[in-house]
């Protein structure tokens, strides 16, 4: 199968879907180069002239963001406490802030983004859940033979050392599949998201804890959710970032800057940020691959504090590169991404998946193998191993083999994740 076998939906046309299953989402803005951010919103750098720079910002017509108290759409979709982007930022020590523009239009917040740029004014982006694929068409999951429950070792005890920052898990998830409960500490503030047809992207968390809780057993999972039908804005997931404390942190999440455009300002904060302390960081590489040349400017992969994970196809032999995976250099890890098998959601609004259980493609089910097994690695060390997460990362892939794919990342394929891609 190659490339073209796949469709791959383009950053606005999961816009698009995301408007037609919520009136709430605020307007969008694209520049010349196709870039999607939210229109009347603008993240800034604070830096040491900031005073100046805020007093410049008003003058134009913006305003730091606050949550009204009767709700916007963050409010509505996450609480007023997760809404509170500032403040969040204030209590994570982290030095950027969220601006509005309410009378802006479209024209004017360009040219005031332009007009500051070198003053550290950056447009809020949206992020996309790393569009997975599949030998189906639009990319959507395929149903899988019914597995039944999963049957595994307890987890380790102690807190969580994986962060999955995602679509979060759906309403029922512990009775769809309850060998994945003990493994999982879901944030209070996460309300379940009841399954619905029209949405199949609400099971790519789901799918990849399964992946996590196969490969590692032993591993505990904090899983969050960042995404909603399937995007994000660079202004919140810089909040979640910041406020991370497990060792590991898994985000299956991409946009794409093209063109010379600057990479999301928060986010290359945040982990910086987390890169200081000693987190590890693992991003899916995203899914706009080719046979041609590598591509750039993938984020929040191609920051240089994150291990970016792309794509193969275990089924082949000897194993290939998946034709829909990003690739370059900056590739650092290559897994297993084709047709893998793992838990999904199960309702009577999904005839299909009545068994709970699919197979999916992507960079985005690949990243989790990598980070579970970082997780797993400094969850075991030993007690008086003195080692950030960061730096047993690092040894662990300079053991691994570097692969002939495209720009020669390493090769992760222990045995024990073929059991992932059988049957399948």
């Amino acid at each position: 199968m190659t490339v073209d076998d796949f469709h791959q939906p383009t950053d606005e046309e999961i816009i698009e879907e995301a408007r037609r299953l919520d009136k709430e989402l605020p307007p969008t803005r694209s520049n010349v180069r196709k870039e999607i951010s939210f229109a009347k919103e603008l993240l800034v750098v604070k830096g040491t002239e900031y005073a100046d720079l805020a007093a410049d910002l008003v003058q134009r017509g913006g305003e730091e963001y606050k949550p009204p108290a009767d709700g916007d759409w963050r409010t509505e979709a996450w609480g007023a406490e997760r809404a509170d982007l500032n403040k969040r930022y204030e209590d994570a020590c982290l030095r950027v802030r969220l601006w509005t523009f309410p009378e802006a239009g479209v024209e004017e917040i360009n040219k005031i983004e332009l007009d500051f740029r070198d003053r550290g004014v950056h447009q809020n982006r949206i992020l996309v859940g790393a569009k997975g694929t599949s030998p189906h068409p639009a990319g959507a999951p395929a149903a899988a033979a019914t597995t039944g429950s999963i049957v595994l070792s307890a987890p380790t005890p102690g807190p969580p050392g994986l962060a999955v920052l995602d679509t979060g898990l759906p309403d029922g998830w512990a009775d769809m599949h309850p060998g994945l409960a003990g493994a999982i500490t879901q944030d209070p503030g996460d309300l379940p998201e009841q399954v619905i047809a029209t949405d199949l992207a609400l099971g790519h968390g789901l799918f990849i804890c399964g992946l996590v809780r196969r490969s590692e057993p032993s591993v505990r999972m904090q899983v969050r959710r960042v995404l909603r039908f399937r995007i994000v804005d660079d202004a919140f997931l810089c909040a979640e970032l910041g406020e991370r404390t497990e060792p590991v942190v898994n985000l299956s999440i991409v946009t794409e800057c093209q063109g010379g455009a600057t990479a999301p300002v928060g986010i290359r904060t945040a982990v910086s940020a987390l890169a200081r302390k000693g987190t590890v960081v693992v991003a899916a590489a995203g899914n706009n691959g080719s046979d041609g040349q590598p591509v750039f400017g993938f984020f929040p992969a191609e920051f240089k504090n994150v291990i970016a994970v792309g794509a193969f196809d275990p089924h082949m032999s000897p194993p290939t590169q998946s034709g829909f995976s990003n690739h370059g250099r900056w590739v650092d890890v290559w897994a297993p991404g084709t047709r893998l098998k793992s838990t999904y959601v199960k309702s009577t609004d999904l005839p299909t998946f009545a068994g709970g259980w699919a197979i999916w493609s992507g960079t985005s089910f690949a990243a989790p193998l990598v980070s579970a097994k970082i997780a797993k690695l400094v969850q075991d060390k030993a007690p008086d191993d003195t080692r950030l997460p960061i730096q047993v990362a690092e040894d662990f892939l300079s053991d691994v083999d570097r692969s002939d794919f495209s720009g020669n990342g390493r090769q992760l394929f222990p045995s024990h994740l073929v059991e992932l891609t059988k049957d399948s």
